[in-house]
């Protein structure tokens, strides 16, 4: 037969599977959000509109102590908005004057939802790896 494990034994040990399946899990959330953010500001870069090309070349991404991966533009984090939703501008001709609205690029909102179906799908691959 198998062999006879004490109760306290047995609450030592599941604590051990526990603690190591978490370990495990958590170290695939971490590998799947590393490569997920970093093709997701591969893409920004290559989807960014190009004027001078400065603000698509600054789109990085990071991680932080506790897993969570960020993808920001490092330099131009203040065009963002404007570029993502457009905006309202002044030009100052004439004796009034006039207002224009300029064109949105939607480039943040396409990886966005790329990101999130992605991440998903790479931790069951990895997981699916791993058995």
């Amino acid at each position: 037969m198998g062999q006879q494990i004490s109760i306290d034994d047995l609450q030592r040990q599941m604590g051990e599977i526990l603690q190591t399946f978490n370990h495990e899990c958590n170290t695939l959330i971490d590998e799947a959000a590393k490569v997920t953010a970093a093709e997701g500001a591969r893409l920004l870069k290559s989807y960014s509109p190009k004027r001078r090309g400065n603000y698509a070349r600054t789109w990085t991404w990071r991680q932080t102590r506790r897993g969570t991966c960020y993808i920001y533009n490092n330099k131009n984090y203040r065009l963002t908005h404007l570029l993502e939703n457009g905006h309202r501008t002044n030009y100052r001709t004439g004796r009034y004057g006039s207002r224009t609205d300029t064109v949105s690029f939607p480039h943040i909102s396409l990886v966005e939802t790329f990101v999130q179906e992605e991440f998903p799908r790479k931790f069951s691959e990895y997981i699916e790896y791993q058995r």
